[in-house]
């Protein structure tokens, strides 16, 4: 988001004003008389040597270089004297990026902070990039000011190397960094039976947890999943789970838009093993994944995804966890070559058991009569967790004998029955879903 030149003094502390051709001087704290049309950095540095020192990022870390440089003004005790715009006929550029999940703060994306602290004096460029140019800061002085530039640079260059700010976070690349909130969920709102659970657990999170000991065995500390089903089986609420309960990993979500860019591809894992441990969550990979004899083959960005796979580049300690509605129209070197996607799951329609777990979960807040509960599960099968969902909400919503949370909602089994012929009917067009056209991805 673009800030307007009004945020300015919520973001720096300044002395003096961009506008002002007065600024006070640094070492007497009186005030120096910028001469009309020159440049005000020579006029701030004075005339003799300079030494000029640079922090280079690529792009898609530009807003953690900014948070940097604030907070390195910040912490090191720096006063702004005057804030300029990239050249002398623009202003300044300021954003507002996320510092953390619900949390954004205003910073100086382009332009150059004249800084002051005791004697020493220092002219500090930036310039964020979202068009796949490096984003860099750029620290100049006297040189008699070397070792604080220095200093000043490697604090900058330190907070950006280590990345804390998204390590272990859960977060969406869409170019830039996107802070997802996963809320508390749990294993307990997946209707799953325990040894698909425990599949999951064990080729995912605790594969991430054990990858050191795992290749004292010669098992490559890199790991695929794909998560196969026709849709409402509980493909994302898998991957939502696994987010929540991943703690000290990274969780790197792709845009599905962006995919069928090769180059994108390419930086996804690049972030992905800055980060890691980390888990790369690439919904519908069948966007990309079709069989390359298909008219819809993405071929760049596939090959592109089969050389990070296959070890080509640098994938360790990364898990990738696709998805897909469509299993069988994926390429035989995605779904039928291990060591890229070592396996396969599928998602299937719950079973009476799962069912009735599904049911009982939702009833606890819609309570429905246990009778009635047991006539859903018996009437559904083959329907996947959504559509079981949907039969719920559907008889809340179209029922008119209310009672109310506490006293339970009253209806009969053919009320139910009523609502399961209404969502899959047929008029001229097919309205809602019905079973036995759904057929198994």
């Amino acid at each position: 988001m673009k800030m307007d030149r009004g945020h300015m003094y919520d973001m720096f502390e300044c002395v003096g004003d961009d506008d002002d051709e007065d600024a006070p001087g640094a070492e007497t704290g009186g005030r120096n008389r910028h001469l009309k049309g020159s440049d005000p950095v020579d006029s701030f540095l004075g005339v003799g040597r300079r030494v000029e020192l640079p922090v280079v990022v690529e792009h898609y870390y530009d807003d953690l270089l900014a948070l940097a440089l604030k907070e390195q003004v910040k912490s090191g005790g720096w006063k702004v004297v005057r804030v300029l715009g990239p050249d002398r006929e623009s202003k300044p550029d300021y954003n507002e990026v996320q510092a953390g999940p619900g949390r954004c703060i205003g910073v100086l994306a382009c332009g150059r902070l004249l800084l002051v602290r005791g004697a020493t004096r220092l002219s500090v460029r930036i310039k964020c990039s979202r068009h796949g140019e490096r984003a860099w800061v750029s620290v100049e002085g006297r040189l008699a000011d070397k070792r604080e530039a220095h200093n000043f640079a490697a604090g900058v260059d330190v907070v950006v190397r280590r990345r804390e700010l998204y390590r272990g976070q859960k977060i969406k690349y869409n170019g830039g960094f996107q802070f997802l909130q996963t809320g508390a969920r749990g294993w307990d709102d997946l209707a799953l039976q325990s040894e698909l659970k425990e599949e999951l657990v064990a080729n995912t999170v605790g594969f991430l947890k054990r990858s050191r000991e795992l290749a004292r065995y010669g098992i490559p500390r890199k790991r695929g999943l794909i998560l196969a089903g026709r849709p409402g089986t509980g493909k994302t609420l898998v991957s939502k789970v696994l987010m929540s309960n991943s703690p000290g990993i990274t969780c790197l979500a792709a845009d599905p838009a962006l995919l069928v860019h090769a180059r994108y591809m390419r930086e996804l894992y690049d972030i992905a093993g800055d980060l890691r441990p980390a888990i790369v969550f690439l919904e519908d990979i069948d966007l990309i994944g079709e069989s390359r004899g298909g008219p819809g083959a993405r071929g760049e960005a596939l090959n592109e995804l089969l050389d990070i796979l296959d070890g080509v580049k640098e994938c360790s300690e990364v898990v990738t966890i696709a998805t897909t509605n469509y299993v069988e129209a994926l390429d035989d070197a995605l779904s039928r070559r291990p060591s890229r996607f070592d396996r396969v799951i599928t998602m299937c329609p719950p079973g009476r058991e799962l069912r009735r777990e599904i049911v009982h979960n939702l009833c606890k807040r819609i309570p429905l009569d246990p009778a009635v509960q047991e006539h859903v599960v018996c009437r559904t099968e083959g329907y996947t967790p959504a559509q079981v969902q949907e039969v719920i909400y559907g008889l809340v919503i179209q029922g008119k004998n209310l009672y109310g949370v506490r006293k339970g909602c009253s209806f009969s089994r053919e009320e139910v029955d009523g609502v399961l012929r209404r969502i899959s009917r047929r008029n001229s067009e097919p309205i809602g879903f019905k079973k036995e056209d759904i057929y198994y991805k």
